[in-house]
């Protein structure tokens, strides 16, 4: 049997306190004082004599627990068993200096009304009578179970009269607070070896002995109140030998961390963050780490948390009301209330003004307490703790300058920034970032050996590299400013130039203008071309009433300098407005304002309204305007502002829009043209024309007709989409109905790339009967082979296909080579594939197989699904 403490103290040595006061912060009438003042007095007289009932009682009810005689009154004391016994007095304080041995923390000394403490002393009773303590050494186990109702959270304020059934209920059944019972060994028994904890110290339990429930439950700070952690406190008989503090409890930190994976998990998912200033649930912590990542401060959620708890007690306090008023019409019915008189409910309504919700002090924790724990709670999680580094520093840096923001920044009519410089480590964080002039980087080369500073600061030699997209002229400045590694320029070009099988061509597909584009310096010039577009839509009229629309300007001077104009047909008209304005009487033609100002004629281009805004310095107010981002969004194909190299690959996979990397003349001098400069800005309206007409070949979710169970057929062509019908997936065809509800098997062709959407979307295929379903990207398959692959999907996501074109709109392009580094010695295990090293140039942009079986996709291709393969959207 395990040994438990011989005396008891004073049952009632808490009388004195406020009793229900404690809990509302107010104080009660003058009778009640007088009343309790007399029970406690009562009380105190019979807890000092020796011969009391109390002590008696708490004799007999020892002895029999540790299975000895039990001595009667203040006299000598049976035999505990094993040794005769020595006087009663001796044995009190002996044990009273033990008591106080094992209970020197803080949670023995915390204040529960009586009441309260009354209702702890009946769970421990019932839990001792439930589960009972049996053998000796490794024979002993606990044999019972701990009642349901304990074996939780215990609410008994939810619902009282379900709790304390067949009794009248008084304002103190209401007030109890939500009490957790640690008692793993009971709750548990498979994982505590001879039913008992770990030792503190030790970290086994050979050393441990029982001494009974604590003396007063642990106060916590909980989500809806205070909450009370009822456990067992134990002792080490080592640490005892040899006069060393050895009493510890079962929800010491230390004690949680010797014990088993599963216990240390069901601590942290139900139990406190336990330190000396106090306890806080778990749960509590998290809400509070969830509010904070959302931009909740910590004071306003203390705030909001002790309006939930006011709320609660709001609820309660209404609660006990109508408990109160249905007693007179009850309690003829029920037997337990026939005793109940009109004047006990009478007193008990008096007692209303106590249950007030004005004058309810239920205590949170301060702002202080909660930034220490979430903080300490975050940083032991050794996730949070590396981002938080990487954050501070970033061992891979990238930086760009960005010209958005600028544009709203304006001091006495002026704009004084066109530029905000940012650095990027690779978590994607923003590490630092400037406002500045211009595009240079002199003007942060200060900044930028104060970021090195940091570094060594922190313990840290710097960044291991840097990604620009502008590494030639920033290569030396970088290297000077933060100390990285310089490249040997000498050595890289000597082995550029030697080909010794590690470097191979390839052709890749670019758009290219159909025709030369005509452009326009003059006024008279340009007339001539506006005549030549109200032409095109005389005699077509059967065609779009529709022209793609772009500008080229200054960045931060929103005036266009350049306007470009494209044809259903391809055909495109550059009008440099800067030189046109120059030599005319400083406007643009009219006829060409008349043009752009005609709603009949729709103008198609990407974030359009940049260009609209830059014409609007002209006096010319575009109307018809339509944002070519809108219109693929509608069909679920992107974003609302997709980049237009992103649109070019998405509708035409492999193939590339050059010069949105900054190698073209994208942020330049517009004032003078060059003959790079009218072909990169005739490329940007054609391929916006190209790009709105083939989005208009695709029918939007909401046209294409639903898939019925009726429709279901094997070969019926259907479009899948993503939940919640953002994100077309692609375009496959029904094999039968699957075996799970609500779903149909369909079958996707990998070789046409153009009718996969998103390719980073996540399936779970069928590759045989008896064989389990492989989940990945689609775009893994993609880089896998040509063939074709089965899968369940959603019937609700899919839509009919309709018949389709019979002139799908192809996009001009032309083929470019250019020298890549490959494996010099490819091998089947190589998942890059990036190799054309051992295939002719005429082959490298053909679909092949690899020696791996791999199919050798164009490297433009190979990189984007590399890409979606990383970023995908899972279904």
């Amino acid at each position: 049997m395990p040994r438990q403490s011989k005396t008891t103290r004073a049952r009632r040595l808490m009388q004195n306190s406020r009793g229900i006061s404690g809990y509302f912060g107010v104080q009660i009438s003058s009778a009640d004082n007088n009343e309790q003042q007399a029970n406690n007095q009562a009380d105190t007289d019979a807890d000092a004599n020796g011969e009391g009932i109390v002590a008696a009682e708490a004799a007999a009810e020892d002895a029999d627990r540790d299975g000895g005689g039990g001595g009667g009154g203040g006299g000598g004391g049976g035999g505990s068993g094993d040794e005769g016994g020595d006087g009663g007095s001796q044995d009190v304080a002996a044990e009273e200096g033990r008591d106080n041995n094992i209970n020197n923390d803080d949670e023995d000394k915390e204040y529960w009304p009586a009441e309260t403490m009354d209702w702890f002393k009946t769970i421990m009773k019932e839990v001792d009578a439930s589960v009972r303590f049996e053998g000796r050494g490794h024979t002993a186990k606990f044999q019972g179970k701990v009642p349901a109702k304990y074996a939780q959270l215990i609410k008994p304020s939810d619902d009282p009269q379900a709790f304390f059934p067949n009794q009248l209920l008084e304002m103190k059944h209401f007030c109890y607070p939500h009490t957790r019972l640690w008692f793993p060994e009971a709750l548990h028994p498979r994982y505590y070896k001879n039913a008992r904890p770990p030792c503190k110290w030790h970290g086994d339990c050979e050393c441990v002995i029982i001494e009974g429930w604590v003396k007063s439950p642990r106060h916590c700070y909980g989500e809806d109140r205070i909450h009370a952690l009822l456990s067992k406190r134990y002792s080490c008989k080592i640490r005892e030998e040899q006069g060393l503090k050895y009493g510890f409890r079962g929800y010491d930190k230390d004690v949680i961390a010797n014990s088993d994976d599963y216990i240390q998990i069901l601590w942290r998912k139900t139990g406190y963050d336990i330190s000396h200033r106090g306890a806080l649930a778990w749960s509590l912590l998290e809400r509070l780490q969830s509010d904070m990542l959302q931009s909740l401060s910590v004071n306003g959620f203390r705030e909001a948390l002790l309006e939930c708890t006011k709320n609660y007690h709001l609820r309660l306090s209404s609660q006990y009301r109508a408990y109160v008023d249905s007693l007179t019409t009850f309690k003829r019915s029920t037997p337990y209330l026939l005793f109940t008189t009109d004047e006990q409910i009478n007193g008990m309504k008096r007692c209303f003004h106590l249950y007030s919700s004005k004058l309810y002090d239920q205590p949170v924790p301060s702002a202080s307490y909660l930034i220490s724990r979430v903080i300490l709670m975050m940083e032991s999680e050794a996730n949070y703790w590396n981002k938080k580094m990487q954050l501070i520093d970033g061992k891979h840096l990238s930086g760009d300058h960005s010209f958005k923001l600028t544009k709203c920044i304006i001091s006495d009519k002026s704009k004084p920034f066109t530029a905000m410089y940012t650095l990027m480590n690779e978590y994607g964080q923003v590490a630092a970032w400037w406002f500045t002039t211009g595009t240079g980087m002199n003007e942060l080369e200060d900044s930028l050996k104060r970021l090195k500073q940091r570094y060594v600061l922190l313990g840290h030699p710097g960044p291991d590299s840097f990604t620009t997209d502008r590494c030639c002229h920033e290569k030396k400045f970088l290297e000077k400013t933060l100390g990285l590694d310089p490249i040997d320029e000498d050595n890289e070009s000597e082995e550029s130039e030697v080909d010794d099988g590690t470097f191979a061509t390839e052709l890749y597909d670019v758009v290219a203008l159909p025709s030369p584009p005509k452009v326009a310096y003059t006024s008279e010039i340009a007339q001539l071309h506006v005549g030549e577009i109200s032409n095109y839509f005389l005699q077509n009229r059967d065609s779009m009433k529709v022209v793609g629309l772009d500008t080229e300007y200054h960045r931060g001077q929103f005036k266009a300098k350049c306007l470009q104009i494209c044809l259903p047909n391809g055909s495109t008209y550059v009008f440099h407005l800067a030189s046109i304005v120059r030599r005319s009487n400083g406007s643009p033609p009219p006829s060409l304002k008349m043009l752009l100002e005609n709603p009949e004629i729709r103008k198609v281009g990407n974030r359009v309204h940049n260009d609209v805004k830059s014409l609007l310095a002209w006096d010319i107010r575009v109307k018809g305007a339509i944002e070519l981002g809108h219109v693929a969004h509608s069909r679920a194909l992107c974003s609302k502002a997709p980049s237009l190299d992103f649109l070019i690959e998405l509708l035409w996979p492999g193939v590339l829009l050059e010069g949105k990397d900054g190698s073209g003349p994208r942020v330049g001098d517009w004032d003078t043209l060059s003959p790079e400069k009218i072909t990169y800005a005739a490329l940007d309206a054609y391929a916006a024309m190209a790009s709105y007409q083939k989005l208009m070949q695709i029918m939007q979710p909401r046209e294409q007709p639903r898939l019925l169970i009726a429709d279901i057929e094997e070969g019926l062509p259907v479009t899948i989409y993503a939940r919640g019908w953002k994100n077309r997936v692609a375009d496959a065809v029904i094999v039968q109905r699957s075996p799970v509800v609500g779903f149909v098997r369909v079958k996707l062709d990998l070789a046409c790339k153009e009718k996969i959407y998103t390719p980073g979307t996540f399936v779970s295929v069928v590759e045989g009967e008896n064989q389990p379903l492989r989940r990945e990207a689609i775009s893994s398959f993609c880089l896998e082979s040509d063939g074709t692959i089965e899968f369940d999907w959603p019937q609700h996501f899919c839509r009919r296909t309709s018949v389709e074109v019979s002139h799908p709109i192809n996009i001009h392009t032309t083929q470019k080579q250019r020298r890549i580094e490959v494996e010099a010695q490819p091998t089947s295990q190589n998942t890059d594939a990036d190799d054309e090293s051992n295939h002719n140039v005429g082959d490298s942009s053909e679909s092949s197989v690899d020696v791996s079986g791999r199919p050798t996709l164009p490297r433009s291709l190979r990189r984007r699904l590399l890409k979606l393969k990383v970023r995908h959207i899972d279904i």
